[in-house]
Order: C-alpha cells, then structure tokens, then sequence
C-alpha cells in the first residue's frame, strides 16, 4: 500500500506569508527585528543565495504543527529567519547577535 501525505494548507499558508513578508521588506515590521528597517536586504541577500537557502531552512525547521496541519508558532519562526538575515547584513554599530544562538537543528539543512 502506497501512502502519500500533502503539505498542510497551515503551513502552506506560512511560507507563503513568509514570502510575502520577505519579499515586501516588511519582516522587520512582523519580527520586532528592527535592524532589518532601513536596510534592502531581499537585495543583499541575493547577493549569496545560499543565505536565501538558509533562511528558509531556520524558517521551516522551527516551524511546530498540530495534528490537523495548522502552524502554531508563525511569528517565532519568521523572527528566527529574520535575525539569521539580520547576521548577514554589515551594520556600522557592529554584527547583530541572535539571542538565543542558533541551535544545530535550526540551521541544518534537509
């Protein structure tokens, strides 16, 4: 017997408002990660689209559902994408530092 199981519609409604949210430059307005403001970062990020990868591992790898497909932690994984995005980015203060640090699950990619 061959089963085959969809992406949920939860999450495939989270990565597209991800999407969106990244690519109108408006995490910083859905994370609280404020250093994101004033920079263009979708346009540095495509600089090295290996970050872009990234990214979008954090994002899906802290991702948390319930049993029927429904996203329950939207906001803490795109704050995680978005201060990975905040690490790759030059500011003149000094690096952003992710608080907590990444743990190794978060930044594996699959």
């Amino acid at each position: 017997m061959n089963t085959t199981h969809s992406v949920s519609d939860g999450l495939k409604n989270a990565i597209r408002f991800f999407t969106y949210y990244f690519s109108n430059q408006s995490l910083a307005f859905v994370t609280g990660v404020s250093k994101l403001n004033a920079v263009p970062y979708v346009e540095l990020l495509h600089e090295n689209p290996s970050n872009v990868e990234m990214m979008y591992s954090i994002f899906t790898n802290n991702i948390q559902m319930d049993a029927a497909g429904n996203v329950l932690n939207f906001e803490h994984s795109a704050k995680r994408a978005a201060q990975f995005i905040a690490t790759c980015i030059y500011f003149e203060e000094g690096p952003y530092i992710v608080e907590p640090p990444f743990e190794e699950w978060e930044i594996t990619l699959y």
